[in-house]
Formats: C-alpha cells, structure tokens, sequence
C-alpha cells in the first residue's frame, strides 16, 4: 500500500495565503483568456462567413475546425493536443457549468420555478403554523 500523504504538506515558508491568492488570480486570468479568445474566434468566424455573405453558421465551421485540428494533432504530436485542450479547459468547464443559463430560455423554466416557490412558500408557512400550535 502506497503511504504517500494525500495532500502536500504546507510550506515552510509562510507564505501560503499569498500563493493561494496569486494562483486565484492567475486561474481567474485564465479563464478570462481562454473564454475570451473562445468568443474571440467565434465573433471572426461570424464576420467572416457574413463578409463573404456564406449562409452556414461561423459556429459550426469552428466546431468542425477545433475537432479536425485536434485529431491532427493528436495523431502527429499528441503531447500538442493535449496541451491545447488544457489551455482551454477553464473555458470548457466554465461553459459547462453555466450551459443551463446561456441556451435555456427563461419562459421555459418560469412555470418551474414558480412552482417550486409556491411549494417552498407553502411548506414554510405550513411549518410556521406548526411550531404556533
């Protein structure tokens, strides 16, 4: 059996609140890099196709593109590929994450939501009338 510490142990450094504040920013910053040349390319490929007045959507040429360079480049130098796709894995998990949000429209979760404020209003104010008894 492996007696490896889960974790590292601190430094004996003192700095450890500093580190950890300096690594927030910088994956803060990497976020917004990463996200940002994302939409970057999006936002070009989107002008491109309507400067050349191309009916097909920017956004799919760019999927097909992103898959077809990473399985070159998997296939020539994967050690590329697979530090491109840790270049944008903030980004992924960011839109990953927050995918409800951005293509579910709201008119469509209302009714739920509503629902669900209507039951939590009820078994609160059912609880309250409770604890008076």
């Amino acid at each position: 059996m492996d007696d490896a510490p889960l974790m590292k142990p601190p430094s004996s450094g003192g700095g450890g609140v500093a580190s950890t504040a300096t690594q927030n920013v910088l994956g803060l910053f990497h976020l917004v890099v990463s996200l940002g040349l994302m939409l970057a390319i999006d936002k070009l490929l989107q002008y491109a196709f309507a400067a050349a007045s191309i009916k097909f959507p920017g956004a799919l040429f760019g999927m097909f593109c992103t898959f077809s360079v990473l399985v070159i480049l998997d296939n020539i130098v994967p050690v590329a590929a697979t530090s491109l796709m840790d270049f944008f894995q903030p980004a992924f998990l960011f839109i990953q994450r927050w995918l409800p949000l951005f293509y579910v429209p709201s008119l469509v979760v209302l009714p739920l939501s509503v629902e669900i404020f209507i039951l939590l209003l009820g078994s609160r104010s059912a609880s309250l009338e409770a604890c008076q008894i």
